[in-house]
């Protein structure tokens, strides 16, 4: 079932079609040398995926390749970067906001609501775990949790999807939006009690975008003022990380604001040697044997107007296919066997 809906994911971005693979290793390879293997081979494999030896030790050489092309760009220690710790953002440094002027000073203050350092860099196999409705009816949660990482994005839900998407989080991102959508912006104590009561459900890390701009920097201060709980710690996306590889993809032509998936996908090339991706379908139908269904735009909640986004998920599916087609991840659709 998954072979033939990948089948249809290709049908889907014909028009970027095969020759755009072509494309692809001249303008979002990581590296240029050695990537003609990977264009020799993506017609030959696109049906025999992980089927033989041969081809398992193209995809390990072009995960590789993938992944020590991102360091070379980004630097080495862009895997460190992920959040704001207190190893990589000493007292009397600069942080710039991601859509704003101006530095944000790191004070003794703010240094000690740091945690000291991140607790993981290279990781075997990764779990990025996306917000499209395709994920409903998969039957994908054991194997989402299978893997060493779970990247999950939004703060989505997870009991209630246990069966679908998996339980298990490592990495789970809040959009400070989300306070004004679901927390009224924490204004009152008894909405700062259920935000903190709603995050217990995580684990790992809870990943804030909050260096956007100075005022949703002071509300996530706020927040994280009142985060007395156990189960994960609250962190801040690093601003260096994020512009590093939004201007990363910039340079091969993605110019639109990368989504989170999309992003956290990025992250997974530079640090896992498996990255497995759940719930990307950015299309409002889908296609199974028999007949087509429609997709919501997020699994777990409904939006108005939400496939008007600013992020151009069809030019990150049409990369992210790629990147299936030459084994660098992943891409599961329909139901997990």
């Amino acid at each position: 079932m998954e072979r033939y809906c990948l089948g249809l994911c290709i049908i889907g971005t014909v028009t970027v079609g095969l020759w755009y693979t072509e494309y692809y290793v001249q303008r979002y390879s990581l590296t240029i040398n050695s990537m003609a293997c990977m264009a020799e081979e993506r017609i030959d494999n696109i049906n025999t995926r992980n089927t033989s030896v041969q081809s398992t030790a193209t995809y390990q050489r072009n995960i590789f390749t993938t992944r020590e092309g991102i360091h070379q760009e980004l630097g080495s220690n862009i895997t460190n970067l992920l959040f704001v710790t207190q190893e990589n953002s000493p007292i009397g440094s600069t942080l710039p906001f991601v859509y704003e002027k101006g530095l944000w000073k790191v004070s003794s203050t703010f240094y000690k609501s740091l945690p000291k350092k991140a607790t993981f860099d290279r990781l075997t196999r990764c779990s990025v775990v996306g917000n499209s409705g395709s994920l409903l009816h998969s039957n994908c949660g054991k194997h989402i949790d299978e893997a060493d990482f779970v990247y999950r994005c939004n703060a989505a839900p997870l009991k209630p999807f246990a069966a679908d998407a998996g339980t298990k989080s490592n990495l789970t991102s809040f959009n400070p939006s989300i306070f004004e959508k679901r927390y009224k912006g924490i204004a009152k104590q008894s909405s700062l009690k259920k935000f903190v009561s709603d995050m217990q459900q995580y684990h790992g890390y809870l990943w804030g975008a909050c260096f956007s701009g100075r005022s949703t920097l002071d509300l996530c201060m706020k927040a994280i003022s009142g985060y007395n709980i156990k189960e994960n710690v609250f962190v801040l996306a690093h601003p260096y990380h994020y512009k590093s590889f939004h201007d990363y993809w910039i340079r091969r032509g993605k110019k639109r604001l990368p989504s989170t998936g999309f992003y956290y996908t990025s992250d997974a090339l530079s640090r896992c040697n498996e990255t497995h991706l759940y719930g990307f379908w950015p299309f409002p139908k889908a296609f199974d044997d028999i007949s087509s269904y429609n997709v919501s735009y997020h699994y777990f909640e409904k939006l108005e107007n939400a496939w008007k986004e600013p992020h151009g998920m069809n030019i990150e599916f049409s990369i992210l296919v790629q990147l299936h087609l030459l084994g660098v991840v992943k891409i599961h659709n329909g139901k997990c066997e």
